[in-house]
């Protein structure tokens, strides 16, 4: 198979992954080898690695697209920024803009709430806990963007529009109604121009929390047609790999998202404890350490060999088993004792959240378990993901000069 370049030299075209870096563009695509018109032949037998395209531009800034079962001709001027990655960029600029926001706010509800603290705390006190953990929210997003630009994981993309932008734009309106319950339970003493000067900067982030949820939403559109699930396909034709690969990343997908509302817990739990004169240090100390734990264990038995991985995948889904018991606890707590009062309705919807999570990744790390992990056939397929590769250089002699550079594509997971 072959087309002709814009410069009329034929390409003939092997199935292998390698990625191509000239001074205008940066791309991978199935190759073996090259053929020329000239007679000259590239051998690039070194690669082992499968995605979706080839484009390599001439001095005109033409290029050849190919797919795997056709050819396309499109136009390249210089190198084209990926979606993933602007969206990675914007969510940086998101962290500054929202977290500033946030910032703001949580010192004007601080100095509003301080001069209650000796004698106890009233609503506006948790806020302060939701406030940090929105701009928490927000460095978790930037994190999760520059995670799946690396790894070209689509399907994560777009779990960070559905939980942290929607989640933040969702939040910055419920916000908005609890500045006007504090308000409106000022009395005389209180000082409500704190309160009243939060507004103004509230108002500007629901807007902005509005824009970066519908720009990153259709980043994350372009990033499904740039990547596809070309995550789910690093390992080739093979129908079982492919499955592996799905469990794997969906198991890893939601085990980060956790972290976040187990966090959450923590923190809300602390608070509502600490005004309520019954916290003690080793309280917070215990959560976060079992929380690093639950993390901890989940991560390492997908990572390694037999018996490791069963040793330590048991213990994570009985930590999983656990965690139902201790939420279902925490639910009666929250709805029957008055020391969580003050921020029942969050701790609900974060221990909720957090359940529907442990039972995703209980579901997926059964499957694994089950399916994936006899003969260490998830370690090999993981190991096949990151073998040493050979990189060869190719300089191709063409009017102006184009250097192409044969490098491995990143495939490191998570």
């Amino acid at each position: 198979m072959g087309n002709e370049l814009p410069d009329n030299k034929k390409v003939v075209v092997a199935i292998g992954l390698g990625e191509f870096e000239t001074k205008n563009s940066r791309h991978i695509g199935f190759t073996r080898g090259v053929e020329r018109l000239d007679g000259r032949i590239e051998n690039l037998r070194q690669i082992q690695r499968i995605s979706t395209q080839l484009i390599r531009p001439n001095n005109n800034g033409e290029a050849l697209h190919r797919g795997m079962d056709e050819f396309d001709t499109t136009q390249s001027k210089g190198r084209r920024l990926e979606s993933a990655f602007v969206s990675m960029i914007l969510y940086w600029i998101q962290v500054a803009l929202i977290g500033s926001f946030q910032g703001f706010i949580l010192s004007e509800v601080y100095w509003y709430t301080r001069p209650s603290w000796d004698t106890g705390i009233n609503a506006g006190g948790v806020i302060l806990v939701y406030c940090a953990l929105l701009i928490v929210a927000q460095f978790f997003s930037a994190i999760f963007a520059w995670d799946a630009q690396i790894h070209k994981n689509t399907i994560q993309v777009i779990a960070n529009v559905l939980v942290f932008n929607l989640g933040t734009f969702i939040y910055s309106l419920i916000q908005l109604k609890q500045l006007n319950d504090l308000k409106n339970a000022a009395t005389a003493a209180d000082n409500v121009s704190y309160i009243d000067a939060s507004f103004p900067m509230l108002y500007v982030q629901i807007v902005f929390a509005f824009l970066f949820l519908m720009a990153q939403g259709y980043l994350s559109y372009l990033v499904y047609q740039e990547y596809g699930w070309s995550i789910w396909l690093s390992q080739g034709a093979s129908l079982q790999k492919r499955a592996t690969l799905r469990r794997y990343h969906f198991f890893i997908l939601f085990l980060k998202l956790n972290l976040y509302f187990l966090l959450g817990i923590v923190l809300q739990a602390f608070v509502a404890e600490y005004w309520d004169a019954k916290w003690k240090s080793a309280t917070t100390v215990v959560l976060f350490l079992i929380m690093l734990l639950w993390y901890i264990l989940g991560y390492y038995a997908v990572h390694t060999q037999s018996p490791v991985n069963y040793a330590l995948m048991g213990l994570y889904l009985f930590l999983v088993g656990a965690n139902f018991v201790a939420v279902a606890i925490l639910l009666v707590l929250l709805n029957t004792a008055k020391d969580f009062a003050i921020t029942r309705d969050f701790l609900n919807f974060f221990a909720v959240v957090s359940s529907l999570f442990s039972l995703a990744t209980l579901a997926f790390g059964g499957l694994l378990v089950i399916s994936d992990f006899e003969n260490d056939w998830l370690f090999d397929v993981l190991r096949g993901l990151d073998r040493t590769t050979q990189f060869t250089k190719v300089t191709v002699s063409e009017k102006g000069g184009d250097t192409i550079e044969l490098k491995r594509t990143k495939t490191v997971l998570d």
